[in-house]
């Protein structure tokens, strides 16, 4: 994997209340994916575009269909915070719609209470991310 180790990009983790992880999401700077054979297996990359590695609302909408729109069979609930791509008009509309899915948006400065994986997954994840690339596995 030592193509993420020389530049920044952005991870998106997710998981339903049944405990079952969604599928990574990795954003990458550029327009020219990794080799397949770089890619590890249940990672779906996104090229932003030149110097970009972050989501907004046009990622966000790519994410909604690549990966919560999986399952659309039964009601769920997703619960975002109050990043600007997630609270959108057409976002909110597309997940009640589109996606069979109920909005709860957790207000700014209360994600790290109010919404778990916050702290049991990403944090950690970023350290091991870090750890990694200090030590060369990435």
């Amino acid at each position: 994997m030592q193509w993420i180790s020389d530049f920044r990009f952005t991870v998106s983790l997710g998981a339903l209340a049944d405990g079952t992880k969604l599928p990574v999401m990795v954003l990458l700077p550029g327009v020219r994916p990794p080799k397949a054979h770089d890619i590890p297996p249940g990672v779906i990359i996104h090229m932003c575009g030149p110097n970009r590695s972050w989501s907004n609302e046009e990622i966000h909408k790519i994410w909604i269909a690549r990966i919560w729109g999986r399952n659309r069979s039964q009601r769920r609930l997703m619960v975002w915070d109050s990043f600007k791509a997630h609270i959108t008009d057409d976002n909110k509309e597309l997940m009640r719609t589109e996606y069979n899915s109920d909005l709860a948006v957790i207000p700014g400065g209360c994600t790290g209470n109010l919404q778990p994986a916050d702290k049991s997954w990403n944090k950690p994840f970023k350290n091991y991310l870090q750890v990694s690339k200090i030590i060369g596995r990435i």
